[in-house]
């Protein structure tokens, strides 16, 4: 088993992404500490082994509060070998001069800042190894387009940004 005792952060784990990739790494034997907005355990539960589960209420835009969760997975299992991030979101699609400026700003915060959030309070609890990973889901229908009647999609651009950043952990 690969995830054999790997403490797996799954942020996002109440979606459908983010829970069928948790029940996976579960299968795996993998300690898993599962996060969503709410935090409500039901919407975190996978089933019998719940030994090696902690569960988290977690907004990503709130940098206390990823530090805070990141710390306490940190204090119980001593590290985090693999996040996950499902916590995206598509955001507002039309013509850009129609969408709701607002609307596109929180896109954009979760999608971009969240991710940000979330590798910078994971990376310095990562000890140093060839098996850590990261998944980061940013998924979008199209690429980004700048005219006024064109769509322009939050998640895109936050995606365009995100796989720009270095893979390899900063020192």
């Amino acid at each position: 088993m690969e995830l054999l005792n790997k403490v797996c952060l799954v942020a996002g784990a109440s979606g459908a992404i983010g829970s069928a990739i948790a029940r996976r790494f579960q299968c795996e034997g993998a300690r898993l500490a599962l996060t969503s907005r709410s935090g409500a355990a039901e919407s975190l539960t996978l089933g019998a082994d719940g030994r090696n589960n902690l569960s988290f209420a977690l907004d990503v835009c709130d940098w206390d509060n990823v530090e805070r969760v990141a710390t306490s997975i940190a204090d119980c299992w001593g590290r985090i070998d693999v996040l996950v991030n499902c916590t995206g979101v598509i955001g507002p699609i039309g013509p850009l001069l129609q969408s709701d400026v607002q609307a596109w700003r929180k896109a954009v915060e979760i999608n971009l800042i969240g991710a940000f959030h979330l590798v910078r309070a994971a990376v310095p609890r990562v000890e140093v190894r060839p098996t850590v990973g990261l998944i980061s889901r940013h998924t979008a229908p199209q690429r980004p387009r700048s005219c006024g009647s064109q769509k322009v999609l939050p998640v895109s651009c936050a995606r365009a940004i995100l796989t720009s950043m270095p893979s390899r952990r900063a020192r």
